[in-house]
């Protein structure tokens, strides 16, 4: 399965009903399992966002339909990237030939 990045910030609404974000992390994660995939971890983070998932799914369609599912709450604003494990782009790199 595919591995994607997902940086979260929460909107002011989000903030302001910061305590249903277990709540609303636990529909998230059934809804995405419920497609196939799923949330591997969740780290909360200082910076420009507040979160930051790593998410596992079997194609970009489905991690689409779970950010919009999130994200029409109007408590979070989201980026999400795909992401290739290090070995993984080692071995393209390697296949890369110099010019």
């Amino acid at each position: 399965m595919a591995r994607f990045v997902r940086l979260v910030k929460l909107t002011r609404e989000g903030m302001m009903n910061v305590k249903e974000l277990p709540e609303r992390l636990a529909k998230g994660r059934q809804y995405l399992e419920s497609l196939g995939g799923k949330i591997l971890d969740v780290y909360a983070v200082s910076g420009p966002y507040d979160l930051v998932a790593i998410l596992e799914a079997p194609d970009e369609q489905v991690v689409m339909k779970h950010g919009l599912f999130v994200a029409q709450t109007g408590y979070v604003e989201i980026v999400t990237m795909p992401a290739t494990r290090i070995e993984d782009f080692m071995k393209t790199v390697a296949e890369v030939p110099r010019p």
